[in-house]
């Protein structure tokens, strides 16, 4: 999905908040980042792996101490 801001004849610093075309694009990705975040809690192997990266995070901070 390519933004509709790349070679618009019409762009201009600062236009995002007024160009109709960037707002349907953002809601429309805001969308599909929240299907995708719903799939993952929904999913047991991403909770299990974020729980194991934090694991070995704390691990690491309580070397480094």
């Amino acid at each position: 999905m390519t933004a509709p801001c790349k070679n618009c004849p019409e762009r201009e610093i600062g236009c995002h908040s007024m160009c109709d075309r960037y707002i349907r694009y953002a809601k429309q990705r805001e969308k599909i980042r929240e299907k995708r975040m719903q799939e993952q809690l929904a999913d047991p192997t991403v909770f299990l792996s974020e729980s194991a990266k934090k694991v070995k995070w704390d691990l690491y901070k309580k070397r480094r101490k």
